[in-house]
């Protein structure tokens, strides 16, 4: 792992910190690309998903709702 991180320019340990659960998104990005996977593939809701999250939609709702109560 350590030939891997310096390879790829990471932080020392933080492969395995990602593989034990830490969310280290530039070595869970180079750990996919190696793999030839994706992030959310490998590490399922650890990362948000390149789709859009609309969230702040839903925030937006909530705030208008509010003035009903």
């Amino acid at each position: 792992m350590a030939a891997f991180e310096v390879a790829r320019g990471l932080p020392p340990q933080s492969t395995r910190d990602v593989l034990r659960g830490r969310a280290i998104a530039k070595t869970a990005h180079a750990i996919a690309q190696e793999l030839d996977s994706t992030v959310e593939a490998l590490f399922p809701g650890r990362f948000k998903s390149h789709i859009r999250d609309n969230t702040s939609e839903k925030v937006a709702a909530h705030r208008q709702n509010e003035g009903a109560r």
